[in-house]
């Protein structure tokens, strides 16, 4: 493609368009695709696995943090840990999880609520010597299809409110 000064302003006007379009409507393409709310802190951190999808690891709004579903992927690589086991799975998606919410600034003991997909029974014992004596709510699910072939897959709720400057 021959890039030209024609071809440069053309893509300054439409820049322009779209973003004067994002500062009236408060969205993209004529009101069609949202963007994230002022109101809403998007988290993403490179310490923990990163998303390939389009989706953002956590998201601040109010009192809440709200941590996306983590599957077992190391951090920097993507690759899955602990093909074939559970225990091995169920610590890297809570190491991944942990990450997230301290980069957020809060901490594990303000978990509120954790949603996995997996066996349940075997992930218990990894799952409590994550939390120690910390019980959050939790929702287990049984599924036979979770993405990438891994084992488990959590999401977690997090109390966000800031007290004392902690």
């Amino acid at each position: 493609m021959k890039i030209s000064l024609s071809n440069i302003v053309l893509s300054m006007i439409a820049t322009a368009a779209v973003s004067s379009a994002l500062s009236l409507t408060g969205r993209a393409d004529n009101g069609t695709v949202p963007f994230t709310d002022p109101s809403l802190t998007r988290i993403n951190t490179t310490r923990a696995a990163i998303p390939t999808s389009p989706i953002s690891q956590a998201i601040i709004s109010g009192d809440h943090l709200y941590v996306s579903g983590y599957l077992p992927l190391a951090p920097y690589t993507g690759a899955i840990v602990g093909p074939g086991d559970v225990v091995a799975q169920t610590l890297a998606v809570l190491s991944n999880i942990q990450e997230v919410v301290q980069y957020a600034g809060t901490s594990l003991n303000k978990v509120v609520k954790v949603t996995n997909i997996s066996d349940y029974e075997t992930v218990n014992a990894a799952y409590a010597s994550f939390f120690g004596t910390h019980r959050p709510a939790r929702t287990a699910i049984a599924a036979a299809d979770i993405p990438l072939g891994v084992l488990v897959e959590i999401d977690a709720i997090v109390s966000y409110q800031v007290l004392d400057g902690k």
